[in-house]
């Protein structure tokens, strides 16, 4: 019998989805089957902060690569 996660994953390898779509899918599968819908959404609450804190160091080290602006002054 095929189960409704074996036709997504059958799904989205057919449609080309990139392999981290996969990776997550596989591991809320996982999740649910361990605790229920709960479980999921913490797992993904937890890598959406994990995803927000390495956006926020790369943004703290593009902004001390680049140069600041100086301002100009107006001529009156």
């Amino acid at each position: 019998m095929v189960t409704l996660e074996d036709m997504v994953t059958k799904h989205l390898k057919e449609t080309g989805a990139d392999s981290k779509t996969i990776e997550l899918w596989g591991k809320m599968t996982e999740w649910f089957e361990v605790g229920g819908p709960d479980v999921v959404r913490e797992g993904i609450s937890k890598m959406a902060n994990n995803i927000k804190s390495v956006a926020r160091k790369q943004i703290r080290e593009t902004k001390k690569a680049m140069p600041k602006k100086r301002k100009t002054r107006t001529r009156r």
